[in-house]
C-alpha cells in the first residue's frame, strides 16, 4: 500500500510547493480543494453514484495531506 502523505510530499516537492514550513496562501488553496472536492461529494451521494463517490474521496484524501503539509505538519508521524 502506498503512504498518501509520501506521495502527496513527493508531488508537492516536484512542484515546487513547501512541505516542511507553513505557507499560508497554499494552506489556503488546500482548504478551498477539499470544500470544492466536498461539495462534488455530496452531489456523487445525493445521485447515488459510486464512481463519483469514490473519486471524491479519493480526492478529498490527496488535498487533505496537501493542507497538512502546507501547515508544516507532519501527517505520517504516528
Amino acid at each position: 500500500m502506498t503512504n498518501p502523505f509520501k506521495d502527496q510530499e513527493k508531488f508537492m516537492t516536484a512542484c515546487d510547493q513547501s512541505v516542511d514550513k507553513y505557507n499560508e496562501a497554499q494552506f489556503r488553496m488546500y482548504v478551498d480543494l477539499i470544500n470544492e472536492e466536498f461539495q462534488e461529494l455530496a452531489v456523487a451521494i445525493n445521485d447515488k453514484d459510486p464512481v463519483e463517490t469514490l473519486d471524491a474521496l479519493l480526492d478529498i484524501l490527496v488535498v487533505t495531506a496537501g493542507a497538512i503539509h502546507s501547515m508544516g505538519a507532519d501527517g505520517d508521524s504516528g
